[in-house]
């Protein structure tokens, strides 16, 4: 298991960050190193004023040498589910992989501050691959793959988040040009 915490810096208050980050997925793929393609496959307001969006995410990229015989790079793909709360400036999350999905567990909250003349996004997560054994395979070298695995993805999804930042930046800054 692996417990992670990223800090960014955003050059717009908490509210005009939350709303940059939390709208118009679809596009900023092209922004983003081994993200292929961004579907929002759902979103609903809820009852208690929060807005949920169920995101489809196509990967691609390097896999692990010692990863390779178990995944593919077909089976890059998941399911993020957001649970945006606009008045407590924060959004809960959790990731359901398309394949192992009983093994992979990835949730979290990030959060908006206030920081100066800006904003500091803090996300904090944990990842659980709790894969031991998968059959035609040496079970150490299951458990191996795991262990590289996962402080792969949390370096991946720690750049592909900078990166998805950036453009929301991008995008605030050709917003503000043209207002």
């Amino acid at each position: 298991m692996r417990e992670f915490n990223f800090t960014w810096r955003f050059p717009a208050s908490p509210v005009e960050t939350f709303d940059v980050t939390t709208r118009d997925f679809e596009g900023l793929e092209k922004y983003i190193p081994n993200i292929a393609s961004i579907q929002v496959r759902e979103r609903a307001d809820m009852e208690d004023g929060r807005v949920r969006f169920l995101l489809r995410f196509s990967g691609e990229g390097a896999i692990p040498s010692i990863a390779r015989p178990v995944i593919r790079p077909d089976m890059v793909r998941w399911d993020e589910e957001l649970l945006c709360d606009r008045r407590n400036l924060n959004v809960a999350w959790s990731l359901r992989s398309s394949y192992f999905t009983e093994h992979f567990h990835c949730r979290g909250v990030t959060h908006f501050h206030e920081n100066g003349n800006g904003t500091r996004i803090e996300l904090n997560g944990r990842l659980n691959i709790t894969m031991n054994s998968l059959p035609g395979f040496p079970d150490a070298l299951v458990q191996r793959a795991v262990m590289v695995i996962e402080p792969f993805l949390v370096k991946i999804a720690e750049v592909n988040l900078g990166k998805f930042y950036d453009a929301c930046r991008r995008r605030l800054r050709d917003e503000q040009r043209r207002a």
